[in-house]
């Protein structure tokens, strides 16, 4: 029998990984709380705005490694990757030399 908190780290990573932002705050709370390096968001509207204005834009894909869990708790190993980004300017235009 699967514990309903590893479930719900797994379907953590699964929402960002399928770009699911509706699924993913539907794992959250309606008052849920996100400490987080660049900041603290509070509320599924500020959890929507990080989650889908930040790290799905950034094609961002996790991976769950160690993975503790009991009753309603669970403390996961979570690696995420997101690929590099090329800034391109269209104004500036494709050079040869010949």
């Amino acid at each position: 029998m699967s514990n309903p908190a590893r479930a719900a780290a797994q379907a953590y990573c699964a929402a960002i990984n399928d770009k699911d932002l509706d699924r993913l705050l539907g794992l959250f709370a309606e008052d849920g709380v996100l400490l987080h390096p660049i900041g603290t968001f509070e509320g599924r509207e500020k959890l929507g705005e990080f989650y889908g204005g930040i790290v799905m834009k950034a094609d961002t894909k996790l991976t769950m490694g160690l993975c503790a869990a009991e009753g309603d708790l669970a403390i996961a190993e979570v690696t995420g990757v997101s690929p590099p980004r090329h800034p391109t300017s269209p104004s500036t235009p494709a050079t040869s030399s010949a």
